[in-house]
């Protein structure tokens, strides 16, 4: 039997992994999602709120680590992005491609590419509108298009 730990934690990385720019962040961010769940235990009523729970709350914490009055204060010693575990299914360019999108369309790209997750399931775990998850979809492919060097028709 899995653990919620063994269930949950490779989600959370890859959606911590698209939302900071090094592997060590992705790893502080997932550490706290579970030290939230450990501080909460919530309770949920299926599979499927039980993830929506833990890719909000990742979403969450990523945004809250760029925020904190700590980093703010500090610069990095790192000249580009460390390699995280998603670059090996992202691929380098794809992966700081993805990294230059804002926030907002990144995570639904994630969500819809690599979580394989359907618009309207990521509509309810965003809890946003169909139309607004389609249409920072096709934004997103667009700009991913555009810095990929791609085809933008």
């Amino acid at each position: 039997m899995h653990t919620i730990l063994e269930r949950q934690l490779p989600l959370v990385y890859r959606v911590a992994a698209t939302q900071v720019a090094t592997a060590a962040d992705a790893e502080d961010v997932a550490q706290d999602v579970f030290l939230e769940y450990v501080r909460r235990q919530p309770a949920f009523a299926s599979d499927e709120h039980e993830k929506a729970w833990f890719i909000r709350t990742t979403l969450h914490r990523a945004r809250n680590l760029h925020g904190s009055a700590w980093r703010r204060r500090t610069q990095s010693l790192e000249l580009s992005p460390e390699p995280t575990a998603a670059d090996d299914e992202l691929g380098g360019a794809v992966q700081m491609a993805l990294l230059s999108l804002p926030d907002e369309v990144r995570v639904i790209l994630t969500l819809f590419y690599y979580e394989n997750m359907d618009t309207a399931q990521i509509a309810a775990t965003l809890q946003l509108g169909e139309s607004a998850v389609r249409k920072r979809l096709q934004r997103g492919r667009d700009r991913l298009r555009s810095l990929l060097g791609g085809d933008a028709s």
